[in-house]
C-alpha cells in the first residue's frame, strides 16, 4: 500500500507540481488549497503518513492545520513538513511542531527525498 501525503498549498500551480513529484515517487496524494479544507479533511479521514503544507495561507495557516491535527490525534506519527517564504519568521513560531521547515523555492527532489527518509521509504 502506498504511503499517503496530504499537500496543502493555496497556489494551485505549486500544489500540482508538488503532487506530480510525490505521485512519481509512488505516493498516494491528496491536494487541498486552503487550511480550512485541510482541517475538515483531517476530521473526516485517517491521518496521512505525511503533511506538506504552505505556512502562509488565508484564514488558516499551515501551523493552524498542524495544531488541529495534534488536537484530534495527539499520538499521531505524521511527518510534518512546512514550506515558507520566510524561514526566520516561522522558525521561532513553529518551535518543535514540525519535522522539517523548507524555504521557497523548494527543490522537488529534496522535498520528496526528505519525506522518504522520515518515512523510512527506500529509493528504488
Amino acid at each position: 500500500m502506498s504511503k499517503r501525503v496530504l499537500i496543502i498549498e493555496d497556489d494551485r500551480m505549486l500544489a500540482e507540481i508538488w503532487q506530480l513529484a510525490f505521485v512519481k515517487a509512488g505516493y498516494a496524494v491528496e491536494v487541498l488549497t486552503d487550511g480550512g479544507a485541510a482541517i475538515n479533511w483531517l476530521n473526516e479521514n485517517p491521518a496521512p503518513d505525511a503533511i506538506v503544507t504552505d505556512y502562509s495561507m488565508p484564514i488558516h495557516t499551515g501551523e493552524d492545520v498542524l495544531d488541529h491535527l495534534n488536537t484530534i490525534a495527539p499520538e499521531n506519527k505524521v511527518v510534518k513538513v512546512v514550506i515558507t517564504a520566510n524561514h526566520l519568521a516561522q522558525q521561532g513560531a513553529l518551535g518543535g511542531k514540525v519535522d522539517l521547515l523548507l524555504v521557497k523555492p523548494v527543490r522537488l527532489a529534496d522535498m520528496v527525498s526528505f519525506v522518504d527518509r522520515f518515512l523510512g521509504v527506500s529509493a528504488v
